[in-house]
């Protein structure tokens, strides 16, 4: 384009403010959000705004130096800041299976109290897990106006379904459509920057990043702030004992039996695992069958391997083989079924065959 990614970024989020009637940037307290947030403010200082709308969705399982940078944020002149609490549903993995879990759930301690001056939804709406699953963006965005842009700080190097993403478009590939609200847009106007591209901007304009990236590079980690429940993140749970001792022994306390999970998922023997289960499609359904304990997300994982079957049946991806087995077999033992697998790419010469 003859121009920097800073320029281009720039330009995108003037198109944003243009093709929109509210701008809100969705903030996670990590260093792509971060460089959003400030590029959202320059142009609005442009524009002649005086503040920016951020949302911030707050996970039980997210450590306390996460919500000591957002707590700063929000204490700035230039950023109303929507603070949400929301009872979503997520996955943990202990050992081989995935088991359902509830944020902010009250049958249970929770990891640090809800703060006082969060949005949360009503008692009853509070329990009515269905919502959570179609409604959340819904609820934290019906109270602005018009036509709404979530702008986040996604990069499509990141990871296969992000650059999935940022390529499912010709014009305007940054902007996408919205989950289950009808007046919002996704927007990623940072979707061509690479990590050192975030880092030089905060090192130049001397905007201080959060400190769980230095422990994370100091234990040889992705350099990540999201919740240690994760299914990626849960990987490194030994990790956490070193970085921070005192999260640790409360996720242990609250889920005791996710102690089986440090202790001995290295020692499960996964080669053994793929070769019982990725015979057949029908061993990967009895696979789902014996480890998915929660009904909801053994619903969800059946559902999600009919559409990948579904898939691997076209006539592109039959030929290609874009989902053999074992691949398949390790989507559902990483538990990551909220997302839809995508194709496997086995390289440019099979794929230069269609030409």
């Amino acid at each position: 384009m003859g121009i920097s990614v800073l320029e281009a970024a720039k330009q995108r989020i003037h198109h944003i403010y243009d093709i929109h009637d509210t701008v809100v940037v969705l903030f996670s307290g990590g260093k792509d959000s971060q460089v959003v947030l400030h590029l959202v403010w320059e142009v609005a200082k442009e524009r002649g705004h005086k503040f920016v709308n951020v949302l911030y969705f707050h996970d039980e399982f997210t450590l306390s130096p996460t919500i000591d940078l957002i707590r700063h944020y929000a204490s700035l002149p230039w950023v109303r800041m929507h603070h949400f609490c929301i009872p979503t549903v997520g996955l943990r993995t202990v050992v081989d299976k995935p088991v359902e879990f509830v944020n902010w759930d009250k049958k249970r301690p929770n990891l640090r109290p809800i703060p006082d001056y969060a949005i949360r939804p009503s008692d009853e709406l509070f329990e009515d897990r269905d919502v959570w699953f179609t409604r959340t963006e819904e609820f934290c965005l019906q109270s602005f106006v018009g036509k709404v842009a979530q702008v986040n700080g996604i990069r499509a190097s990141e990871s296969r379904f992000r650059w999935r993403g940022s390529v499912n478009k010709l014009i305007e590939n940054y902007i996408n459509a919205p989950q289950d609200f009808k007046r919002a847009t996704l927007c990623k106007p940072l979707y061509d920057w690479e990590e050192n591209d975030v880092l030089r901007y905060l090192w130049e304009n001397k905007i201080q990043y959060c400190r769980i990236y230095d422990w994370q590079m100091f234990a040889k980690m992705d350099l990540r702030t999201s919740s240690w429940l994760h299914p990626e993140k849960i990987r490194h749970l030994k990790k956490l004992r070193a970085i921070d001792p005192h999260f640790y022994d409360r996720i242990l306390e609250i889920f005791p039996d996710q102690v089986l999970h440090d202790r001995y998922s290295e020692e499960m023997d996964k080669d053994k695992v793929i070769a019982e289960y990725a015979k057949s499609w029908e061993t990967i359904r009895k696979y789902i069958e014996v480890h998915y304990t929660d009904g909801t997300t053994k619903n969800i994982a059946l559902h999600r391997l009919y559409q990948i079957w579904k898939l691997s049946k076209s006539e592109r991806n039959e030929r290609l083989n874009c989902y053999p087995l074992d691949y398949v077999l390790k989507y559902f033992i990483r538990g990551e079924v909220r997302k839809l697998l995508l194709p496997f790419r086995k390289g440019h010469k099979e794929w230069a065959k269609l030409l």
